[in-house]
């Protein structure tokens, strides 16, 4: 509180844009399928150690069962993974572009001030400078 009971002002953070939603929303996707990844991965380990059990127990038509499954959901593992290499190529990118975007902003302006500068000094006045300094030496 201020000093006579006024709420302090809340200060304004940087504005979210919709590009930075977009890359939000593709990061909070590779987080789940990263953990759908490792909930396939857990329960393709789970079903192959049921298999064992069931082998040892001796119900092969069951463990052969469950070793199907398994095998499927390797397969979708597989593809969580592909898509996870995908989503991790397509961040690296924006990131890129991004950066690169950034770089191309400063050297717009780093051209804008070297005209600004070049236009304040001109060659007539240079050279008057210069012939003014010989003069002097002189």
């Amino acid at each position: 509180m201020g000093i006579f009971g006024s709420k302090p002002k809340a200060q304004a953070g940087p504005e979210v844009t919709d590009e930075d939603m977009a890359i939000l929303k593709v990061k909070r996707q590779r987080n789940e399928l990263e953990r759908y990844r490792e909930r396939s991965q857990n329960l393709v380990d789970g079903e192959r150690n049921m298999a064992r059990d069931l082998l040892r127990s001796g119900k092969r038509d069951r463990a052969a069962l469950v070793l199907r499954r398994a095998k499927m959901r390797e397969k979708l593992v597989a593809q969580a993974d592909s898509q996870l290499e995908s989503i991790e190529q397509m961040i690296s990118t924006i990131d890129f572009q991004r950066m690169q975007r950034d770089v191309v902003a400063g050297l717009e302006a780093g051209n804008a001030l070297l005209r600004k500068l070049n236009a304040q000094m001109s060659r007539e006045r240079v050279e008057a400078i210069m012939d003014e300094a010989r003069e002097a030496k002189e």
